[in-house]
């Protein structure tokens, strides 16, 4: 039977399966036949076998007695031999497993762990077919925003696997969870926080990345091709993928906000970075420290051993050491004590803002000192204000002054610094800036508000021993007198004509009042006439 035949007969059996039962029996013994002789050469290809597969996965769930027939045998197949199976014959099986799964045809409980000992093959185009399918499956099973408790603790426990290559795997399938909103809570976040911990450094930086939001999806085939994908596979990747590309979508909340405890996690990451993990390569502990000091800028930590540690990768010929400075700023927030900040921004002054370093040293350094984790003033100030922490006024004004002279620099850059650095100084703390440089607006409003304060010291000084002013009636019972108070002591006779005058009266009494004014004027104009 041909492909062509297989095909008309797939069409034919999905639109009448009682009429073609006898010719879907003699495929079915067909498909047990090939599956038999790939079990004892599982290497060699079998095309044939591919072809049936696919007709198999499309047919099968129209003669449910024949379900035990085609689903066990695959799965053993695949548990026995599925390392070793030709690549073709391997995605064959792997397509028809997924969609017998999404037909409910087969279990998910048995299918789940075997798609990720499948993970640990030496297939790309595999692995990303995989990794959709699995997140395809989870997201099915997890109706109306409830996780199915059974996938979500054996992914919790892959993560405890001996294998760093299905951990690995674990922790991208919860990291592309978690940015479709699929596990989006604070266990899921926890958890793959721990894996920061994990002996192995490939784990940690996966759960770093995904930290810190710059986790990508990565698929084969990322320069427009399939990557050696077939249609189906491409379209399993591209819905791995999703219609961004990157980062968290929908309403997914920063992990960093979901933590626990961020001041344990912090604190535990930081004796990693100076123990277990000196040893590893620089890019990684510097991945860890960007973690490190985000985690303490987000939730306002105090970990103060981490600047002494950032000093002394402070220097010029550093390697990457704009990614240091970064680290240095973010890490920096109002909370910090400023005797703790004051040796980093004169190590910032000493080996960057110097004659003999280059331009662009320069032009780093007074960027670093300027540089402040928000536009917050109380932020700003906290940084702005460390240098009079650990040295007197005298002392922070002069190296203020050295650093605002390299605004006369030859070089733009430097220029540009130096006259961002007197802006901040200018917004909040002009008293440690010289008069030429404080700018009219910024001494006038200087020179009122000490002549505000020196007249509110005098009035404060002219009141001392000052008895207080005003009528002593009243001060008794915490007030002064009213009239209605003073009514109260006197004698009836003399406020009972003015409480009768005051009286409202009735509406007849109004109208004959009325009445005897119209009737006098009147009179009176008569009088006059005659």
């Amino acid at each position: 039977m041909t492909q062509e035949d297989l095909q008309l007969l797939q069409r034919r059996c999905r639109t009448d399966p009682a009429s073609y039962a006898a010719e879907y029996e003699t495929a079915l013994r067909h498909y047990e036949a090939l599956l038999a002789s790939v079990t004892l050469s599982p290497s060699a290809p079998a095309e044939r076998l591919e072809e049936l597969l696919s007709f198999m996965a499309a047919v099968c769930p129209g003669y449910p007695a024949s379900v035990p027939r085609v689903v066990p045998p695959l799965l053993a197949l695949l548990s026995d031999a599925g390392p070793v199976l030709s690549a073709p014959l391997r995605r064959a099986a792997v397509r028809s497993l997924a969609l017998l799964r999404a037909k409910g045809v087969a279990d998910g409980g048995a299918i789940l762990p075997l798609f990720f000992r499948l993970l640990a093959c030496a297939d790309k185009p595999l692995r990303a077919a995989l990794h959709g399918h699995i997140v395809a499956d989870i997201k099915r099973s997890a109706r109306g925003g409830v996780p199915a408790r059974a996938s979500q603790a054996f992914l919790f426990g892959m993560l405890t696997d001996p294998s760093e290559v299905l951990v690995k795997r674990s922790l991208h399938v919860l990291c592309d969870l978690y940015s479709r909103g699929v596990w989006a809570d604070a266990r899921t976040a926890n958890v793959v926080a721990g894996a920061l911990f994990h002996p192995s450094p490939t784990p940690a930086v996966v759960a770093a990345r995904f930290l810190l939001g710059t986790w990508r999806r990565v698929v084969p085939g990322a320069d427009g091709g399939t990557g050696g994908l077939d249609e189906e596979e491409a379209e399993a990747a591209a819905a791995a993928v999703g219609a961004d590309g990157s980062g968290f979508g929908g309403d997914a909340e920063p992990p960093l906000a979901a933590l626990y405890d961020p001041q344990e996690v912090a604190e535990r990451l930081f004796a990693d970075i100076r123990g277990r993990r000196k040893r590893e390569s620089f890019d990684t502990r510097l991945l860890l420290l960007n973690l490190l000091t985000r985690l303490v800028g987000f939730h306002r930590l105090l970990l103060l051993g981490v600047y002494p540690y950032l000093q002394r990768y402070l220097q010029p010929h550093q390697e990457s050491v704009p990614a240091v400075l970064a680290c240095l700023v973010q890490g920096v927030h109002e909370r910090v004590p400023p005797e703790e900040l004051h040796p980093l921004i004169r190590a910032l002054a000493d080996n960057f803002v110097c004659d003999r370093s280059s331009v662009e040293a320069i032009a780093t350094g007074l960027n670093a000192i300027r540089a402040t984790p928000s536009d917050d003033d109380d932020d700003a100030a906290s940084v702005a204000t460390a240098t009079t922490a650990g040295a007197g006024a005298e002392a922070t004004s002069a190296l203020l002054a050295d650093l605002i002279e390299y605004r006369h620099h030859r070089d733009k850059g430097v220029t540009a610094a130096a006259r961002g650095l007197v802006v901040l100084y200018r917004r909040v703390h002009p008293g440690l800036l010289d008069r030429r440089v404080r700018g009219k607006e910024v001494a006038s409003a200087l020179a009122a508000g000490a002549v505000l304060a020196e007249k509110l010291e005098a009035v404060r000084a002219g009141r001392v021993g000052r008895p207080r002013h005003g009528s002593s009636r009243g001060a008794a019972k915490g007030g002064g007198s009213t009239n209605a108070d003073k009514r109260k002591t006197k004698a009836a006779s003399m406020v009972l004509h003015k409480q009768r005058a005051k009286g409202r009266g009735s509406f007849r009494d109004k109208q004959i009042g009325k009445g005897r004014k119209i009737g006098n004027k009147q009179k009176r104009v008569y009088t006059k006439k005659y």
